[in-house]
């Protein structure tokens, strides 16, 4: 209808879309990697994944798997190889979850950020469920 633009809404303008750069350790033994169950009732809550979290600003990616298997797990670890990078989108956030293999070095894994940690063999990985973005590294492991 000609003369109503003043009349009609203003559309807001989208916030940008968060994004998160995120580290993996890929901790393996006897053919098993560490795997932790994530809290249920929090983001992503009962699904299993494999240690790690975000990089702060200023961070390296091994400074960060150091800090983060420290206080996820309470061990050190030796940071090896890049394994891939792989990038997904939530509704409300995206990620690049940077995979990394690691090799415990000193201390016995503890629960610390999951309600259970266990050693699982990659055929197995079918049996557990995993966030969505955990689904497009797992057969590079």
């Amino acid at each position: 209808v000609a003369g109503t633009v003043a009349n009609r809404p203003v559309r807001k303008k989208k916030a940008a879309t968060q994004h998160h750069e995120v580290v993996v350790a890929a901790i393996l033994k006897n053919g098993r990697y560490l795997l932790g169950k994530r809290p249920q009732g929090g983001l992503l809550g009962g699904l299993w994944e494999f240690p790690g979290g975000k990089v702060k600003p200023g961070e390296t990616h091994a400074a960060a798997l150091r800090r983060e298997l420290r206080e996820e797990l309470g061990i050190a670890a030796t940071i090896g190889d890049h394994v891939v990078t792989v990038d997904h989108a939530y509704s409300h956030f995206s990620v690049s979850l940077h995979v990394y293999r690691c090799t415990q070095r000193s201390g016995k894994p503890a629960p610390r950020a999951h309600t259970e940690l266990r050693w699982v063999a990659p055929k197995e990985f079918a049996l557990l469920a995993f966030p969505k973005a955990n689904h497009k590294f797992l057969g590079r492991l």
